[in-house]
């Protein structure tokens, strides 16, 4: 902690102690921050705070601590009856823990004035080809204006973008590498030489072999040539619509959306699949053009393989391991009793073996008398071993995770010697993913929420047949409700555009049929 105080209040490091507040606009730290402020933030956070820092799944995290934490706490009061009076506890308690939002939690969530794409969009796949003169745009407006009337806004239809995906990663890339020229040339000026150093490089392999061009001069010419292929692509890609298959539906209101995806519109399992859309980041444009019956014998054929794999591997070398002593394989390996000899390996190596966890499980079981003389004899050491592992886990684990060691090497390394421009910098410092949210840590920032949705799948064992309707039911009501304000759908839409498929020449115009 005292070396996270003593580099994160470096001017230089603040992108890697505080890039949440940086990408939110904010002032990276104070000058008053003192080591123990955060304990006084901490607690005076809200549930506000927790999500504008660290999203909806850390907040959900904290409401399942503080609620463990108070059914302890209320159970120390039930199992020490003698030793806290009842009269005292219950008003100790009452002070000592923070009231409960009052179900203002849901709400805050689910009602955020933060718009996401996927709330007013829904993938639809397996479309039956059009009529005779009809366009898919055509057919599937008309097909789900049918059914909801004016509610639906726009329709995008899916089409094969491979070859415009492959000249928009070449475009980006010269346009990176013309920046990084430009940088370079005005660094070189100085008084001497007002004039500089214009960037050279080698048009070859890895640029060690072919002419020697201008950098600035090359990465224009090959930029204006891609940009006036990228249009003539994207005009016939877009006019290559009726091969496909899928297609993703925008509407005005979240609830209607919502509705659109629980409901079936074909009896046919096969024919206008409705799905929740994806973000537009997870969206994998090869798969969408994929039939149901192709997706279901790609289900099926995953399942057959990880069924195989655990009846004819796992389950073989787990049966022929267990029955494996370390006694017999002295006997088939001599050599290796000299190491086996020695104590402390062989206590290792017992520990390790799955015999030895065999004859553990399903030898005799003691008898109940027996349990607690051992738990009499065990317990004090093992909690104690316990109790000191939490303590380091507590005290030095969130410190050497707070103060980023690692990545402030890689970061400095980076912008001294590789990056000119401000573009590379923050792809030095921008933080990446790490998994789901569980700590309100300002070195991170969550690029990926699952708002909420992962703890009913980790506690699905134990609580599914008590929580799920009851969820189901809360998120419908919630769901169905407007938002605080009204969302820019025209943004919602460009959003799902794949940025090949972008360009600062064309405008809105060009995307009528798309």
């Amino acid at each position: 902690m005292l070396l996270f105080t003593w580099l994160s209040g470096k001017p230089g490091n603040h992108e890697i102690y505080f890039p949440n507040r940086i990408l939110k606009g904010m002032e990276p730290s104070s000058r008053t921050r003192n080591p123990i402020s955060w304990i006084k933030e901490a607690i005076s956070s809200s549930e506000n705070d927790i999500i504008a820092v660290s999203g909806v799944d850390t907040a959900v995290y904290f409401v399942f601590l503080s609620t463990a934490f108070s059914m302890m706490v209320l159970a120390g009061i039930v199992l020490l009856p003698s030793l806290l009076p009842l009269s005292i506890t219950d008003h100790s308690v009452q002070t000592a823990i923070t009231p409960p939002s009052n179900g203002t939690f849901q709400a805050t969530a689910l009602m955020s004035s933060e718009v996401r794409a996927e709330q007013f969009a829904v993938l639809v796949r397996d479309i039956p080809p059009p009529l005779e003169g009809e366009t898919r745009k055509e057919q599937v407006n008309s097909y789900f204006k049918a059914i909801y009337q004016i509610r639906s806004y726009r329709s995008m239809v899916v089409t094969d973008n491979t070859k415009v995906n492959k000249m928009w990663e070449e475009l980006e890339g010269y346009r990176k590498q013309l920046v990084r020229a430009e940088t370079v040339y005005a660094q070189s000026k100085t008084i001497d030489k007002p004039e500089g150093i214009r960037p050279m490089n080698r048009i070859g392999f890895l640029g060690l072999c072919g002419k020697n061009v201008d950098t600035i001069e090359y990465c224009n010419e090959k930029i204006n040539e891609l940009i006036s292929k990228m249009e003539t692509e994207q005009k016939s890609n877009l006019k290559r619509q009726t091969a496909f298959f899928s297609t993703r539906i925008l509407f005005e209101q979240g609830g209607c959306c919502f509705c659109c995806s629980e409901f079936t519109c074909q009896n046919e399992r096969t024919l206008w699949t409705v799905e929740d859309a994806p973000e537009p980041r997870q969206l994998i444009w090869s798969n969408l053009s994929l039939q149901f019956y192709m997706r279901e014998v790609r289900k099926y054929v995953v399942y057959i393989t990880v069924a195989l794999m655990v009846v004819f591997y796992m389950i073989p070398i787990t049966m022929i391991s267990a029955f494996t002593t370390l006694g017999k394989l002295v006997k088939l390996m001599p050599f290796i009793k000299p190491v086996v000899d020695i104590a402390p390996i062989r206590t290792v190596l017992e520990a390790l073996s799955s015999s030895t966890c065999s004859h553990n499980i399903f030898g005799p079981a003691p008898k109940i008398t027996h349990v607690f003389g051992l738990n009499w004899k065990g317990l004090p050491d093992n909690a104690t071993f316990f109790l000191t592992y939490v303590a380091l886990k507590f005290f030095v684990g969130y410190g050497l995770e707070l103060s980023r060691l690692i990545p402030l090497i890689i970061f400095h390394l980076k912008k001294k010697y590789l990056c000119k421009t401000e573009a590379e910098v923050k792809e030095a410092w921008a933080p990446g993913d790490f998994g789901y949210a569980t700590r309100a840590l300002k070195v991170y920032v969550p690029s990926f929420e699952s708002y909420g949705r992962m703890w009913p799948h980790m506690h699905a064992r134990f609580l599914a047949a008590l929580v799920l309707y009851q969820v189901t039911m809360i998120a419908l009501d919630v769901v169905c409700h407007e938002l605080k304000e009204s969302p820019n759908v025209e943004r919602v839409y460009r959003s799902f555009v794949p940025p090949s498929l972008s360009s600062d020449k064309l405008d809105g115009d060009h995307y009528g049929d798309a």
